[in-house]
């Protein structure tokens, strides 16, 4: 899957908080709130996002441009003059050759993108997204018998701000400014070619202060967590295991880890020193990262997040040939996870196979389990 986030936006009513910040790069307990979205949606069975910016746009591809989130790649594209929310779409045309999900950058939907992909109607050119309005909104929305949208005054939907497009919409996008909620959908909406879905999941718009404020108490939420070794804790250890096929997942973590996924969020944690070696790339240690969340999320089980050292001090590629602060028993790896999440840490602990599982977890300041001694 694709998903595709609107960022170009300038945040008028959050003035003076958007002065210098595209709206989307709003601070939420020190964070931008994009990286926020990122990590919501990076949970699940996506290849790649696509940031489209305009306002300040170097603030937003000078954080993510290029960047890896939970194995899921990040492309900033941004538009060379103001083309609108909908002619920003047309910079996608050579970009995605297929379907793809697109959200705005000043929304946050707590939704199961994976779940969703298998409800929808992939034969409609648009699938279109309500949830219950908290404001006073003109444009409400309804579905009709054939689960159409249609305009409706006394509705108490509106869009949630989520798309699923056909790979044939971006054929209709003309190279002109436009704007996606009021020029292109009224016509596809008047044609009956939107179907519709009503959703009941947390909606948050960042638009006001007030909608802003609510986030960020959300957000402030201490997160219990779960740190994983990867080779040796979550799949036999074969020595340097990259290709799919030799992967295997152990029986034991899993059923471990399934009594305690209704109350903490799970990361990986794992040195990579094969990528420096030269035994395989980052792109085959992220095919495989794919994988490994995809069976998880087939057994009810999310990976929110991942850290991996690729460095080797004696690799013959120089970008890797580092002695580094993530390496385990060193753990930057730990501190990353933890500038991006609130974690609490007295309630948090380690599962590894090492004595450098061990150490990571002691000078991280969480408890530690060796994968032997966890019981199911």
């Amino acid at each position: 899957m694709i998903l595709v986030i609107l960022a170009g936006g300038k945040g008028l009513r959050l003035r003076p908080l958007t002065n210098n910040i595209p709206k989307p790069m709003v601070e939420i307990n020190k964070r931008p709130f994009l990286e926020k979205l990122i990590l919501n949606f990076s949970k699940y069975n996506l290849k790649k996002i696509f940031i489209l910016t305009g306002y300040k746009y170097q603030k937003i591809h000078s954080v993510f441009d290029k960047k890896f989130y939970n194995g899921v790649e990040i492309i900033c594209i941004n538009e060379r003059k103001i083309m609108g929310t909908g002619g920003a779409l047309y910079q996608l045309k050579d970009k995605i050759k297929g379907n793809f999900f697109l959200i705005n950058g000043d929304t946050f939907l707590d939704i199961d993108l994976n779940n969703l992909f298998s409800k929808i109607n992939k034969k409609k050119i648009i699938n279109m997204f309500l949830t219950k309005k908290n404001i006073n909104d003109n444009d409400t929305l309804n579905l009709d018998n054939k689960k159409n949208i249609i305009y409706d005054k006394k509705s108490i939907y509106i869009s949630s701000g989520l798309y699923f497009f056909n790979s044939r919409f971006l054929k209709t996008i003309e190279n002109k400014p436009s704007s996606l909620e009021k020029d292109i959908l009224p016509i596809f909406i008047k044609k009956k070619k939107i179907t519709g879905h009503i959703i009941s999941s947390l909606f948050i718009d960042i638009g006001t202060k007030h909608d802003l404020g609510k986030f960020k108490k959300l957000d402030a939420k201490l997160k219990k967590a779960i740190f994983l070794d990867r080779d040796g804790v979550i799949n036999y250890d074969k020595g340097y295991t990259y290709k799919i096929k030799d992967f295997k997942f152990k029986s034991k973590i899993l059923n471990f880890i399934k009594k305690y996924k209704d109350n903490y969020i799970f990361f990986i944690v794992t040195n990579q020193s094969g990528i420096g070696r030269g035994y395989y790339s980052i792109k085959d240690f992220f095919l495989l990262h794919q994988h490994i969340k995809l069976k998880l999320y087939q057994k009810n089980i999310m990976i929110s997040d991942l850290e991996f050292c690729p460095h080797y001090e004696k690799s013959k590629i120089k970008k890797f040939k580092v002695i580094c602060k993530c390496r385990k028993p060193n753990n930057l790896m730990f501190k990353n996870l933890k500038k991006r999440w609130n974690i609490n840490l007295k309630e948090s602990f380690m599962i590894g196979d090492s004595k450098k599982d061990e150490l990571f977890a002691k000078n991280s300041k969480i408890k530690f389990k060796y994968y032997s001694s966890i019981k199911i």
